[in-house]
């Protein structure tokens, strides 16, 4: 029987509950919490799958469009105007009696560190896919992103209304890209320009959208009959879900195995717990599909976040650090330009928080009080009069908060949570005022942006001007549209730089003899250091040092170690050649203290003067940054596309065909193609399209280092 479900209805009645429960973001029921954030390669349709999400909530009235400029999540103008999320962006609303708190992030690689500090306090995440490209090469950098705080996911395979969309090559690209086991919990209904809905393999139910379905808030929800063309392929994809998870659970193995087994006859209830516990413990993950530009597909992704992903319940906090009877919250974001306040985005793991509060910032020590507490909607701040364990607020008033802090009432006991990783500039460029009498309030906005922004530098170079450091050219272009509109400043930029690193193509030893007194105490120290270059198999490797003690050191094991590393980290900071970090080599360092005690000041510097002293006798190189390039070519042209990564001296790491078009894997030097979409825009007409993402520092040819060193007008 066909069953007419209308959405209208419950949209209005989701808007009066979002009203009701704005005073206060305190929910009895913790398990009814879905912390998500929406992460996808540009282009993917990420804030497309978010408006419709809101519209579908409730939560807003109209659709929004990126092409229209009208987005909710994407409120910064330069945002509308490129029609790209460069800032993550925080929403709240109801869903089949769930609270769903969404963060939606940038696609673009220059943006990273808003997808990297917004994972760090999510619970789980929706990936969403292009469906005719599958998993792209940004994709791949937030699925290893979501890796490292082992988030559970449900991927989202989106655009299957485009002509060259291909559901299964999609999820095949998650089993052979990601190195991950998808789940396949739909099957399409239709493809391209007749796609209409999906079936649920897991209730073997049929959902379809008309195409004047009210913007796809009415839909109609049917049993899958034997007569129905998609049955076969229903039963035929919830067999092999089976048969996947019966690899992963004893009992539904046990069904599997029994002569009498049918797999229509599993409960809908028994697979969708199975599959759920596969995903919070991430040896699965669950692929769904549709378009939202269509809007047909987005409210079975919905219902999809609370069956499958985690509540804050499932998601383990240190005990040690954060006890359930006091307040651990942390702040994992600083907006310090657009109000009087910064506001400070904060996920709260155990007790509440309310206006009033002395807090503890339990990094220094330093005490504020919470002025106010809101619950965001993107750009709209509602005030509320508290928020409770397993949201996400934001807090007014802590003048001494920054992202990455760990916060707690004045007088409890909670340990330094632990922060997010926040990625070294690649580039930098000098900056400068239109006029002199702009300098002071340029500095200013700096130091705010850098405030905001791990991933932005800004240091004075030796004749005062000032360097700024950030993650490529379109970073850049939006700091000074920026400065521009919101501080009303007119800058100047530089030509963009590479930000090389330092090594060492061979091994070499030096001792070093340091003997001083320090408040009429004599100390002498002698340092022996072997510096060697490190294996670059690891493109994540970093320095190593070590320390070996002889027997008159070894009873000062504890307290050398940390002289050592503080000496040996001071020297590596920059290098002798032009002053950039010294990277990966491995430091050997052997003491010698002529009578006891000896300070640990001594020490340091001791070592600090032997590794810059054996640096400065070996034979220093460049490092350069290497990015990752993934290039979708139309056949036609791929010729003349490879012969142009090569001449910006690429190496080709492998290349696809599909569809009349090529992809292409490469391996470039950053400062080849600092400027490289424009160009391939303009050398393919626009047909081309282009993504990359840094990869590794590589070691520069000799060539390669002396016209480098010609260019460097810093340091």
């Amino acid at each position: 029987m066909m069953i007419v479900v209308c959405s209208v209805c419950l949209r209005k009645l989701a808007a009066i509950a979002v009203r009701r429960c704005a005073s206060s973001r305190t929910v009895g029921d913790v398990s009814k919490i879905r912390n998500i954030g929406v992460l996808a390669h540009i282009d993917a349709g990420k804030t497309t799958v978010t408006e419709r999400m809101l519209f579908y909530a409730g939560v807003t009235q109209s659709l929004g469009n990126v092409d229209a400029g009208n987005t909710v999540t994407d409120y910064l103008d330069l945002e509308r105007r490129r029609g790209i999320t460069v800032n993550s962006a925080a929403v709240s609303f109801p869903w089949a009696d769930h609270t769903i708190n969404l963060i939606d992030t940038p696609g673009h690689v220059d943006f990273t560190v808003e997808v990297e500090r917004s994972l760090r306090v999510l619970d789980s995440a929706v990936v969403v896919l292009d469906g005719s490209r599958g998993v792209q090469a940004q994709t791949t950098t937030v699925w290893r992103q979501a890796n490292n705080y082992s988030l559970p996911r449900v991927i989202f395979v989106n655009k299957l209304d485009k002509p060259n969309s291909d559901f299964a090559r999609a999820v095949q690209s998650v089993a052979t890209k990601l190195n991950a086991v998808p789940l396949v919990c739909n099957v399409p209904v239709g493809s391209g320009q007749h796609f209409s809905g999906v079936c649920d393999v897991v209730s073997m139910k049929k959902y379809l959208w008309g195409d004047d379905s009210e913007l796809g808030a009415e839909y109609t929800e049917c049993d899958i009959s034997q007569e129905d063309e998609y049955f076969e392929p229903a039963r035929k994809a919830r067999e092999s879900l089976i048969l996947e998870l019966a690899d992963l659970n004893e009992s539904l193995a046990d069904l599997v195995l029994a002569p009498s087994f049918d797999v229509l006859s599993v409960p809908a209830s028994f697979l969708a717990h199975l599959i759920r516990d596969t995903t919070l413990r991430t040896d699965c993950f669950p692929v769904v599909c549709g378009t939202a530009l269509r809007n047909k597909g987005v409210q079975t992704l919905l219902d999809s976040v609370c069956h499958y992903l985690a509540s804050p319940l499932d998601i383990a906090v240190n005990q040690t650090l954060c006890r359930p009877d006091q307040t651990c919250a942390f702040v994992f974001k600083v907006e310090a330009g657009r109000t009087r306040w910064p506001l400070l985005y904060t996920r709260i793991y155990s007790g509440s928080i309310k206006q009033g509060d002395v807090l503890k910032v339990v990094n220094s020590g330093s005490l504020d009080t919470v002025k106010q507490v809101y619950q965001p909607e993107a750009d709209v701040m509602n005030r509320v009069t508290s928020a409770s364990a397993g949201h996400i607020a934001v807090l007014t008033g802590l003048k001494h908060a920054n992202s990455g802090d760990t916060l707690c009432h004045k007088g409890e006991d909670v340990g330094v949570l632990p922060g997010f990783t926040q990625p070294t500039p690649v580039v930098y460029s000098t900056v400068e005022a239109d006029s002199a009498s702009q300098d002071e309030r340029l500095r200013a906005a700096l130091h705010t942006i850098t405030r905001e922004d791990p991933s932005f530098t800004v240091a004075d170079d030796e004749d005062g001007t000032t360097v700024i450091g950030g993650m490529g050219e379109l970073h850049f272009e939006v700091i000074c549209e920026r400065l521009k509109t919101e501080y009303k400043l007119d800058v100047r930029l530089g030509t963009l730089q590479v930000h090389y690193k330092e090594s060492i193509s061979g091994e070499i030893q030096h001792m070093e003899t340091l003997s001083t007194s320090v408040h009429g105490q004599h100390h002498s120290v002698t340092v022996s250091v072997h510096v060697k270059p490190l294996e670059r198999v690891d493109s994540d490797a970093e320095n190593r040092i070590n320390l070996l003690l002889d027997e008159c050191s070894a009873a000062l094991e504890e307290t050398l170690v940390d002289a050592v590393n503080l000496g040996a980290k001071d020297a590596l900071q920059s290098g002798p050649l032009k002053g950039f970090p010294v990277s990966h080599v491995q430091v050997d360092v052997t003491t010698h203290i002529d009578g006891l005690p000896c300070s640990p000041a001594v020490v340091t510097a001791a070592v600090t003067q032997a590794v810059r002293a054996a640096l400065l006798e070996s034979h220093v190189c460049l490092m350069e940054p290497m990015m990752a390039l993934e290039l979708s070519v139309p056949d036609d042209i791929v010729w003349q596309v490879l012969d142009d990564i090569k001449y910006h001296d690429g190496q080709v790491l492998n290349s696809e065909s599909a569809d009349q078009y090529t992809t292409i894997n490469a391996l470039c030097p950053l400062s080849k193609v600092l400027t490289y979409s424009t160009q391939l825009r303009s050398m393919t007409h626009g047909r081309a399209l282009l993504s990359m993402e840094f990869s590794r520092y590589g070691i520069m040819t000799p060539d390669q280092q002396a016209q480098a060193l010609q260019k460097l007008y810093i340091r």
